[in-house]
């Protein structure tokens, strides 16, 4: 027998109602805590990308929490600087190109 089926006084029912609500309430700002906290660690790792890229400012943390997948797209695209400390750098481009002359043939597989 569901609860509503039951013949219950009006004051037991509002009150059924209000537990309810009640609940729900409790359940949407747990999932609302559990997205911010969730959404600082992404932030936090694409602030970690653009200073692989060389780009050492707070904004890119911000930008990332605050725009979203806006602020996620500018970080993917930020061009690479020097490389951050703990990095390796890009390979820079020989200033001889004719020391390693490359092959125009496909290789035989």
């Amino acid at each position: 027998m569901r609860m509503r089926d039951c013949a219950l006084p009006f004051g037991m029912i509002r009150y059924i109602k209000m537990q309810e609500v009640w609940e729900m309430e409790v359940l949407i700002i747990l999932g609302s805590i559990a997205a911010i906290v969730l959404w600082v660690f992404v932030a936090l790792e694409f602030r970690k990308i653009a200073a692989m890229k060389g780009h050492d400012e707070a904004k890119y943390f911000w930008w990332t929490f605050f725009m979203g997948p806006v602020g996620m797209l500018m970080v993917v695209a930020l061009p690479q600087r020097a490389a951050a400390p703990g990095y390796a750098a890009a390979p820079a481009a020989s200033a001889h190109p004719a020391e390693a002359p490359l092959s125009d043939e496909l290789p035989d597989i």
